[in-house]
């Protein structure tokens, strides 16, 4: 074998190197994106505090009803109870009463409202947790895909050096020196195919004696 056959075998074990290699570094950075992931963790966090907000609101309702409705047995107790014969008293107690009933049909529709807010809550919470999950799912997945193909990668680039090592011995160092300095600086491509009497790689078309 000539030394063109063997610095185009080079080229093609070098371009099969760099192609390898990039792969796997395109690879690594879709490991290391975590947007997707970190999306979803954040619609999760957000869905927690609006629940833990809903669930705040509806205990300080809980409590407010139960101290009106105190009030009120309190006050229907003092009433009925026979110790108060003074008609003033009596009738501001049942002022207080009714006052207190009007106050606790307000607090029971703003406890309707606050239960049905914290289930709506609830279930967005639920919604955001499976959609992480399904997130991490499907990453997982696809990383498992990405890591499988980054190890045939390596094995190729493994391969791939172990056969440039193989060739370079019979390549002189004169050509060799041109070849690296060529593939410097026309990106990483010093040696290509002639073929319909042009160039493979930038189409530049030469004479058969050339």
């Amino acid at each position: 074998m000539n030394q063109a056959s063997h610095l185009y075998q080079l080229q093609t074990i070098d371009s099969g190197i760099e192609k390898a290699v990039s792969r796997i570094s395109e690879i690594d950075s879709i490991l290391a994106e975590n947007i997707e992931r970190q999306n979803a963790e954040i619609q999760v966090k957000e869905k927690e505090s609006f629940t833990k907000a809903a669930n705040t609101k509806l205990k300080q309702i809980e409590d407010e009803v139960q101290v009106v409705r105190i009030k009120i047995e309190t006050s229907e107790a003092a009433m009925y109870g026979g110790k108060i014969h003074n008609p003033k008293e009596l009738q501001d107690l049942q002022s207080e009463s009714s006052a207190l009933k009007r106050r606790l049909a307000v607090l029971e529709d703003n406890q309707l409202e606050a239960m049905m807010a914290l289930e709506s809550a609830e279930e967005n919470l639920r919604l955001a947790n499976t959609g992480l999950e399904r997130v991490i799912a499907e990453i997982t997945s696809r990383h498992a895909t990405l890591l499988g193909e980054k190890t045939k990668q390596l094995k190729t680039v493994d391969r791939l050096q172990a056969e440039r090592k193989g060739i370079l011995p019979s390549i002189s160092l004169e050509n060799l020196k041109i070849y690296d300095q060529l593939r410097s600086q026309r990106k990483g491509v010093a040696v290509s195919r002639i073929e319909d009497e042009a160039c493979q790689v930038c189409g530049s078309s030469l004479r058969p004696a050339e």
